[in-house]
């Protein structure tokens, strides 16, 4: 990595692939209906499952049992591959991602990257302490605010991917606005 190279972190739930909407349909419900309901009741939080009338526990162990099938056929956003690209001129790019609280999420995700990258990728780091990796060289790009706030309290600059859960909830061109941030911050 040369010196003036940033370490880019990108977050994978939200910002790579839907985790949302394969959730809430994991559930047994309309994701359009959900997300309306989202947008109109819980905006700017990541509450799915208060969303869904659920307690944390009961949401996260129906997920649980469904295996690491669940995490494997997570459907990539529309402008994941041109994020990815985009981010890749800026940087090295390290997949960085909180599993949640079923062993199979790990396994599952790492499934998931290797079928799209090959066996022997490995960029990626499982953890929810995504502030603990923070220097003046490094960007994370994520969807959940207290990981940015931890990032950047830690010495790294975060770039808040928009989502109805945050509070760049109603940016016009997410992928635009994310590609510029992370470009504006390689020319520190």
């Amino acid at each position: 990595m040369r010196s003036t190279e940033l370490e880019i972190y990108l977050d994978m739930d939200g910002v790579c692939v839907d985790f949302v909407t394969a959730a809430i349909e994991a559930h047994g419900l309309d994701a359009q209906t959900i997300l309306e309901k989202w947008d109109q009741e819980y905006a700017r939080e990541f509450v799915p499952h208060k969303v869904l009338g659920l307690e944390a526990e009961t949401f996260w162990d129906h997920l649980a049992s469904l295996g690491e099938q669940f995490w494997i056929d997570l459907q990539p956003y529309e402008w994941f591959e041109d994020l990815l690209a985009g981010l890749k001129t800026y940087g090295h790019v390290v997949f960085l991602t909180a599993p949640a609280w079923a062993p199979c999420c790990v396994s599952g995700k790492l499934t998931w990257l290797q079928s799209r990258f090959g066996r022997p990728f490995q960029d990626y780091i499982f953890t929810p302490h995504k502030g603990r990796l923070a220097h003046p060289r490094a960007v994370l790009v994520d969807d959940y605010e207290p990981h940015i706030d931890a990032f950047t309290q830690r010495g790294g600059t975060g770039v808040l991917f928009p989502q109805i859960w945050n509070t760049k909830a109603h940016a016009t061109n997410r992928l635009e606005s994310v590609l510029e941030e992370v470009r504006r911050v390689s020319l520190r």
